[in-house]
């Protein structure tokens, strides 16, 4: 509840715009990321306008959320690289760990998902 005059921030993962890109890749990151009702920018702002609010504004901070995988690529490649990681099923779980921020950063790059702040 927000009192008269007041604001409503939130910060969400949300559907990337990029139009090359097919449904069914778009469903496959919902799916796997168990995603239910899985909007864009603008169908989240439609959604919130539709709701009473208005004034509402996207913020993209999709490019902070990549250098952060970034920075957590380059420290799990370090610890992979120069660390000790235990057992051999840890560093199994590391190379995954490796492999899943990959995947994320090529995802934000290809804009299948988008990470900002909604403010109204």
């Amino acid at each position: 509840i927000t009192k008269p005059g007041g604001a409503f921030v939130f910060c969400d993962l949300v559907c990337g715009n990029d139009p090359d890109l097919s449904v069914q890749e778009l469903a496959k990151f919902a799916e796997k990321n168990r995603i239910n009702d899985w909007l864009n920018p603008g169908q989240t702002i439609k959604t919130c306008t539709n709701a009473g609010w208005s004034d509402v504004k996207f913020i993209d901070l999709s490019t902070d959320l990549r250098i952060s995988f970034q920075l957590m690529l380059k420290k799990v490649t370090f610890v992979l690289e120069h660390g000790d990681t235990g057992t051999s099923s840890s560093r199994l779980l590391f190379m995954n760990y490796r492999d899943s921020i990959c995947r994320r950063i090529t995802q934000i790059e290809r804009g299948v998902f988008m990470w900002g702040v909604f403010h109204m």
